[in-house]
């Protein structure tokens, strides 16, 4: 006999006793539906409409076609949450998450007008307010919100399916992609989001978070970080807006999830399992001071190399980018281990790009004295800058810091950098480490063991004979 994939759709009353056309629209509903799964499970699917849960057992999947008639069903109510009971008995005992119940709103529903134990579930959203569900039609193309929301509850539910037949073959590992933590938005920036995440799902990834963040700012804290933890990658999307602090919290939620995924970055540099992506959409207009302001620090932080890549191009670009990177992250990481070193102890010279000229008299010094001497203008690709820069100082003999002066955020980060060597897989001290600027004695080391090598604007005549006789010792 062939094995059949079982979702019931649920109603408050008899389909019969519905008005006519909200009859032919759940027919229209659970077809289309049945069509979607069929083309992405491996078996078919057997889709039946019930007012009340007939069977429940394991393997059932849900859909709920939620409003607030079906809300005042106490009885169907209490059928679903044995499931949901289930569901999380699953997930206390192994650690996955695999949702059953899947809500798809025919009405305008709050999530605060719900059952409490189905306000963890994703709703899927059909109806617009002003607007009755029969009226929301199936014939106006795929690119419509009623297809749209079609795709992603398809997708949704055949991932809780697969993961169910992994975990029945004895594949603990639940989720077949690499999980991805797609940060929560703006309303401004939601189409986005949700296109993205429906991507990103068809391609195979598990995308977290799976429903909306809610609580105060230590509960979402929280859960932002048992997410991040669970990810390889994470996507942050920044719009116009800054968004209002949440509750006990100075951050709104856009910026307290950079802020984390900047502190799990950072934490997991030596291994290179979890890198970012922060995109800015091409049309990036701040609605205020603050966002602005918010932006042009992200901006130099990146311009610092103290977080990820910012994108800003069109969506379809940025799908592009980010499966690029994705796919590529592994074969990446192999790469840097193999990135082709001196054999000799060797110099690492650090400094912004617009000063390349300023330290040609340096390159020629070391390249006197047969000195090995790697600086940051060799590096080409934008996209493998932090990741060198990290494993040069893994590497080097000496670092010798280039500054001009005029650019405290970079100096700092760069000094930063240097009490991090030890994250980034650096076994030993560096032997050597010094700041090169114009007005040395203006600039204090904040560092033990950093020296400070004072050299005249425009001057050519440099030595660096004590930094050297530190690398020999």
């Amino acid at each position: 006999m062939e094995k059949k994939t079982e979702i019931s759709i649920l109603i408050p009353e008899r389909l019969d006793q519905l008005p006519e056309n909200l009859q032919h629209w759940i027919y229209n509903f659970a077809g289309y539906l049945g069509i979607l799964l069929d083309r992405i499970l491996p078996d078919q699917t057997r889709i039946s409409i019930e007012k009340e849960l007939l069977k429940i057992d394991d393997n059932k999947m849900v859909v709920l076609l939620l409003s607030h008639d079906f809300i005042a069903k106490n009885d169907l109510i209490k059928e679903i949450q044995k499931i949901s009971d289930q569901d999380n008995k699953r997930m206390a005992a192994s650690g996955i998450r695999i949702p059953r119940i899947f809500k798809v709103c025919i009405l305008p529903l709050a999530t605060e007008q719900q059952p409490e134990f189905l306000r963890d579930y994703i709703d899927y959203q059909v109806c617009p307010a002003g607007m009755k569900i029969e009226d929301i039609s199936f014939a106006t193309g795929m690119k419509s919100t009623i297809w749209s929301v079609l795709v992603d509850l398809a997708y949704d539910i055949s991932g809780s399916v697969m993961n169910m037949m992994d975990i029945k073959l004895g594949k603990q590992k639940g989720h077949r992609g690499p999980t991805i933590y797609l940060a929560e938005t703006n309303p401004g920036q939601k189409e986005n989001r949700d296109a993205l995440r429906r991507e990103l799902i068809q391609f195979g990834y598990h995308v977290v978070p799976y429903k909306p963040l809610s609580g105060d700012a230590t509960k979402i804290e929280k859960s932002i970080n048992d997410l991040l933890h669970e990810a390889s990658f994470a996507i942050h999307i920044v719009g116009n807006e800054y968004g209002d602090p949440l509750p006990g919290s100075k951050y709104s939620l856009v910026e307290l999830q950079l802020r984390l995924s900047s502190i799990v970055e950072d934490s997991s540099v030596q291994k290179g399992n979890f890198q970012r992506v922060i995109w800015f959409p091409p049309d990036l207009k701040p609605s205020d001071v603050k966002q602005q302001l918010f932006i042009e620090n992200l901006i130099r932080q990146e311009e610092t190399m103290q977080i990820a890549e910012i994108v800003q191009t069109p969506l379809e670009l940025l799908k592009s980018i980010v499966r690029r990177r994705i796919s590529k992250k592994d074969e990446e990481s192999e790469k840097m281990g193999k990135v082709s070193l001196p054999e000799k102890p060797f110099i690492y010279l650090i400094h912004e790009k617009k000063y390349e000229k300023e330290i040609e008299p340096v390159l020629s010094w070391f390249r006197k004295q047969k000195i090995d001497i790697i600086w940051t203008g060799m590096v080409t690709s934008a996209e493998n800058l932090v990741q060198l820069h990290r494993h040069y100082l893994a590497n080097c003999s000496g670092v010798l810091i280039h500054y001009s002066g005029d650019n405290v955020p970079w100096i700092s980060s760069k000094l930063k950098d240097l009490l991090k060597a030890p994250g980034f897989g650096r076994k030993h001290p560096i032997k050597a480490m010094a700041v090169m600027v114009q007005n040395g004695d203006k600039f204090a080391p904040p560092i033990s063991g950093l020296d400070i090598i004072s050299i005249p604007k425009g001057t050519k005549a440099v030595n660096f004979d004590n930094f050297l006789e530190k690398i020999n010792q």
